[in-house]
């Protein structure tokens, strides 16, 4: 009887911290490129969002220079096929390759290739995270 008590406390405990300390109030899933992917926000996100006329484009990129980096975009008009989320945001997904390092000076704009192959396409995000702090959208997205 002991051991039910201390769980349930315990999970209580773990529900109240949670709800005080973890930003991201609000959230869904959608499928992205044939998998799921969870999108999670916060109060400021959505009081953005209430607020805003336009829809809101988020691009997550899967960049390959010499390194691999993750970097999300953030716009109002796009050319890219996107995955609707709902009537204020949608959500797209690309590797990029790039053709050239990011070199400090070089006038250089580097050529960037979406890659589509089954391998590419496999690296799809499982999860979104958005907030929207002084008056500029932020994110990080996992693999």
């Amino acid at each position: 009887m002991t051991n039910y008590k201390t769980n349930f406390l315990t999970n209580q405990v773990t529900r109240l911290f949670k709800n005080l300390f973890y930003p991201y109030k609000f959230n869904t899933t959608l499928i992205l490129n044939e998998k799921p992917i969870l999108i999670e926000w916060t109060e400021r996100a959505n009081t953005q969002l209430q607020n805003q006329n336009r829809l809101l484009i988020i691009e997550l990129q899967l960049y390959f220079a010499c390194l691999v980096t993750k970097r999300i975009t953030f716009g109002y008009n796009t050319n890219i096929e996107q995955t609707a989320l709902n009537s204020k945001f949608e959500v797209t997904f690309n590797a990029i390759q790039s053709n050239l390092c990011g070199t400090a000076g070089s006038n250089d704009k580097p050529s960037n290739t979406i890659l589509t192959t089954k391998a590419a396409m496999s690296m799809s995000p499982s999860k979104l995270q958005l907030d929207f702090e002084g008056n500029v959208w932020n994110g990080e997205f996992y693999i």
